[in-house]
């Protein structure tokens, strides 16, 4: 049903493709900051909360005796040294096992309790299930978080469909994440009673994200224990509504530049329009240096467009990301490239105009134009062309005159290639023209003038 369902969402998103959509997401502790400390004790959960993570992920069993346990793993072996089977041990023996930081194994009433008077402490909570047994976790649960008042505190998340299933009867006001390795876990049944799903990272596409919130449901991502760093950029890019991970700084970090973002979906051909090869990215809300950069003149298939405070980048196909600042769409590309590498100077009685830093939102002065410089970049913004000048900063072409020269006769001929309305007409000719030629153009108060020039050729 998914796969059927993606050709009908694609269809839809094809026709609102300048449908701008909020980007941002909650970033999860999985079992709390597992890096800095022992994974699921106060000591990890609160290194997570201090880590900027709005939920920490836990993980629940049930002893022999009937209490909620907070392990991911069905025996303490692992993480305390002692061989004991969660199921089969009553939780005060369980208690005397401690993790390497000296911290006992804890129940989630202790949990609650010791967290009951810190409101921004939430938890994402994992009822782990084998054939569907512990058969009353889910009520022992659902009176725990009654008890403690923690309804708007929590998550439920399960690769049990029945265990939010009966969730969503006791909790309904609760979210609850289905958790899925792969996409054949999901059924449409089950998605009847979730608020959203939890999904493997090397699952997710931007497909997928866009059929799950076609369904009104949140989707988060998760990796596994042995997550690298380096898939962070990747997972961020994507317009999920959280990420587990075992770096919550990083990924916060990732959170707070994303956030307030727009992704615009464009699926257009762009052209560099610089005189320098235009550095990329991997991520565009925090910059990592690909080794390889874009060549001036070349063009580029350009899926997305990510703006945030003014700034926009664009993504490729390839996954780099390049300033959309070096980049003019369509037919701006032949409206700019004319002037690039031109010398330009400053028009006569006038005073130094700024350089700003972006033309797209020019409100940051960089420096004061010298006078003259040279055009590394053009950027055509709302039918204006603006320069860059030697890499330092922009201002719009109306405020200099433009040096043809010291161009090469194919230059000035993509010039005057334009139609007359969208040539610039503060341009500075002052070529001698050869022997026998009719006409040239001159500039006066930033105007042309056709002045005739008569050779006797006698």
């Amino acid at each position: 049903m998914l796969k059927k369902l993606s050709w009908r969402v694609l269809s839809i998103i094809s026709l609102l493709c300048c449908q701008l959509v909020l980007s941002g997401f909650t970033v999860v502790a999985h079992r709390g900051d597992p890096l800095a400390a022992p994974e699921e004790t106060f000591q990890s959960l609160n290194d997570g909360f201090a880590a900027s993570a709005s939920y920490c992920e836990l993980d629940l069993r049930e002893s022999s005796d009937g209490v909620l346990v907070v392990s991911h793993d069905s025996n303490l072996k692992r993480v305390t040294g002692q061989n004991m089977a969660i199921s089969k041990t009553p939780f005060n023996e369980i208690q005397q096992a401690h993790e390497t930081n000296g911290e006992p194994i804890h129940s989630l009433q202790q949990l609650f309790e010791h967290y009951a008077n810190q409101p921004e402490a939430k938890f994402i909570l994992e009822t782990k299930k084998n054939k569907q047994k512990p058969i009353d976790m889910e009520a022992k649960l659902a009176a725990l978080i009654n008890q403690y008042h923690m309804q708007d505190r929590v998550i439920i998340h399960s690769f049990s469909a029945d265990s939010l299933q009966k969730m969503s009867v006791l909790l309904p006001k609760v979210p609850r994440l289905l958790l899925a390795n792969d996409l054949t876990d999901i059924s449409m049944a089950d998605l009847q009673f979730v608020t959203g799903v939890s999904l493997q990272d090397t699952v997710v596409t931007p497909d997928i994200i866009q059929q799950i919130h076609r369904l009104n449901k949140k989707i988060y991502v998760w990796s596994e224990m042995t997550e690298p760093a380096s898939v962070i950029p990747a997972i961020t890019l994507n317009n999920v509504d959280g990420v587990v991970t075992n770096y919550p700084a990083t990924v916060a970090a990732y959170a707070q530049a994303k956030n307030g973002s727009h992704q615009h979906i464009v699926n257009q051909v762009a052209t560099v329009t610089t005189t320098y090869s235009a550095a990329t990215w991997t991520n565009p809300y925090i910059h990592q240096q690909e080794s390889n950069s874009v060549t001036a003149g070349e063009p580029l298939q350009i899926s997305t467009i990510v703006t945030k405070a003014g700034y926009s980048q664009a993504e490729l196909t390839d996954g780099r990301w390049v300033n959309a600042v070096n980049l003019n769409f369509g037919t701006n590309y032949q409206l700019a490239h004319p002037y690039l590498g031109l010398n330009v100077q400053l028009k006569p009685n006038q005073y130094r105009p700024q350089l700003w830093n972006n033309p797209l939102t020019p409100t940051t002065s960089q420096r004061l134009f010298s006078g003259s410089g040279k055009i590394t970049a053009v950027k055509v913004v709302k039918d204006k062309l603006w320069f860059q000048i030697n890499q330092q900063g922009w201002l719009q072409s109306n405020q200099v005159l433009v040096n043809l020269t010291n161009q090469s006769t194919a230059q000035r001929a993509d010039y005057f290639k334009l139609p007359p309305s969208k040539r610039l007409t503060s341009i500075d000719l002052l070529q001698p023209p050869a022997l026998n030629q009719v006409t040239r153009p001159i500039v006066i108060n930033g105007h042309f003038m056709r002045i005739i020039n008569e050779f006797n050729h006698h």
